[in-house]
């Protein structure tokens, strides 16, 4: 009888582990991102969740970030433009479903700054632009969102400000 015993909770293991919600999977790979491919398999099964659950805004932001985490550890420009292309698909979606969010905005902000920078010509600026407006929009709706902040100081630092909205004071004061 004691060997019976000392089997369920390996039992139970296995089974809450094959019931482990998608989006909680998704969380733990995330967990481990700088760890190849883990960020691609988080991104897998956040989508897998999405899908099943369209409504959830909270998905779309970590699909967002997660993307823009493959944009920036992408190795060919074919790569980066895909992932950043999907990073602007998630992060519109994510304003949209949840305006008053100040993280949708940050990360959607990011990621049209990201798509920019991927897709370079003439239209990228006004994506620059609408990248900035979304940043600003985050921080309207959280001033103390410092993720928002960041980026923004880091778009002012960086943008030429005769073709764009370089502004160092602004870096300065939002860094």
């Amino acid at each position: 009888g004691m060997k019976i015993l000392w089997l369920i909770p390996l039992f139970l293991a296995g089974t809450l582990q094959a019931e482990t919600p998608l989006a909680q999977q998704a969380q733990a790979a995330w967990q481990n991102r700088d760890k190849p491919g883990q960020t691609e398999v988080a991104i897998g099964l956040w989508d897998q969740a999405l899908k099943a659950e369209p409504g959830r805004a909270d998905l779309l932001v970590n699909l967002t970030k997660a993307c823009g985490r493959a944009v920036r550890h992408a190795s060919t420009s074919a790569d980066r433009k895909r992932w950043a292309d999907r990073a602007r698909e998630y992060g519109n979606k994510a304003v949209d479903l949840n305006p008053q969010s100040s993280d949708a905005y940050a990360v959607y902000g990011e990621a049209l700054g990201q798509w920019a920078n991927a897709h370079k010509g003439i239209h990228s600026l006004k994506t620059v632009r609408q990248a900035v407006e979304a940043l600003t929009q985050a921080v309207t709706l959280d001033p103390k969102n410092a993720y928002a902040h960041m980026l923004l100081a880091s778009f002012y630092r960086e943008a030429p400000g005769v073709i764009s909205v370089g502004d160092k004071a602004k870096a300065l004061a939002h860094a």
